[in-house]
């Protein structure tokens, strides 16, 4: 529909509608180029990967455990002091961009995870608290972050190389199709294709209402555009700004809990973001697991 007379709702839904095709457009002229390069690192890491874990290796790290997968949103400022105190009821896994502010408060998670295969090593904390901890990545990462500090590396397998005997020597014949576009949402499969008993979200805002990150993530995607934002629902009800890379992750999140939602308790305490389909949204201070260790601490001792 063509008009002159639009009402400002109309035109930010055209300017909305603008900026999602501009992302698909971007997104498949980058995905060209990043193919092959993902393809010949992957190659060229070939005999280095041979030497390293597959992800394969974590189900029984994994299975009947309660993860908590903590993302570098400007939330995460909220409740990081109270996951400090109950950091060691949950199997924490958390993007490589949430560390400062977790080592800042003295958390060390089990794992941190990486997944773009560009060459951002750059957002790897210069700290030596990552010796620590252990990187779990896509086996077509930048070869820098094979050789970025941390105590030791776990691969996990491509869905672009399953198939390839290449793939099947590093992870074996039974691979797990570990997809996820964003370090968060491939976190989730992974913890839930491995049977996690429950999987907690933490600072998984997926807005842009308070900014793109807590204190010391590393932004490693171009600058916001111009104009109205893409909207999206609240955790509160009210609507919030986005932008298209997070309006995707939001749908994979409603995807992810649509189909394990009947295997796993999932819930959201993200203190202010997105709000997701098919998952219980809790402030972190109600979450059963730190209700029931708090009134624990109540108890008086016999």
């Amino acid at each position: 529909m063509i008009t002159t007379n639009a009402s400002v709702e109309n035109e930010q839904n055209f300017h909305s509608v603008v900026r999602a095709i501009g992302s698909v457009v971007i997104g498949g002229t980058t995905s060209q180029w990043l193919q092959q390069q993902t393809a010949e690192q992957w190659l060229t890491l070939a005999p280095k990967l041979a030497e390293l874990n597959s992800a394969t290796s974590l189900k029984p790290i994994l299975e009947d455990k309660d993860v908590l997968i903590v993302s570098p949103g400007p939330s995460l400022a909220r409740d990081i002091q109270l996951l400090s105190a109950h950091q060691d009821r949950f199997l924490i896994l958390a993007g490589v961009k949430s560390l400062n502010a977790l080592l800042d408060a003295g958390i060390f998670p089990d794992f941190a995870v990486w997944q773009d295969p560009r060459d951002h090593s750059y957002a790897i904390p210069d700290r030596p608290e990552i010796r620590e901890v252990t990187l779990i990545l896509n086996e077509s990462c930048h070869p820098a972050f094979f050789e970025s500090g941390f105590k030791d590396y776990i691969v996990y397998p491509d869905p672009g190389f399953l198939g390839t005997e290449l793939s099947s020597v590093l992870h074996g014949d039974d691979i797990p199709f570990l997809a996820g576009t964003s370090v968060s949402t491939l976190s989730a499969v992974l913890a839930l294709v491995y049977g996690a008993k429950s999987l907690t979200l933490l600072g998984q805002d997926l807005s842009i209402s308070e900014g793109l990150y807590v204190g010391g993530g590393v932004s490693t995607e171009p600058e916001l555009e111009d104009g109205p934002a893409l909207m999206c629902k609240g955790i509160d009800g009210n609507d919030l700004p986005t932008q298209p890379n997070y309006y995707s992750f939001i749908g994979e999140f409603s995807n992810i809990g649509s189909a394990f939602r009947e295997r796993a308790s999932l819930i959201n305490s993200t203190a202010k973001g997105a709000y997701l389909e098919n998952w219980q949204h809790l402030p972190f201070s109600e979450h059963p697991l730190i209700v029931v260790e708090s009134e624990f601490e109540k108890k008086p001792s016999r």
